[in-house]
């Protein structure tokens, strides 16, 4: 969590279950947005 809050552009966590069409479906999760550049950063992985 502390890698996430210590980034220098707008970032979000998703603490939970970690079901991918649980955060797309709700209202907040929409706000989301990365660039290409920024998820490459984060290496985020989707499993």
């Amino acid at each position: 969590m502390a890698y996430v809050l210590n980034q220098n552009f707008l970032t979000a966590a998703v603490i939970g279950s970690g079901k991918l069409e649980h955060g797309n479906s709700s209202v907040e999760g929409e706000k989301i947005s990365l660039t290409s550049e920024e998820l490459d950063y984060l290496n985020l992985i989707i499993t």
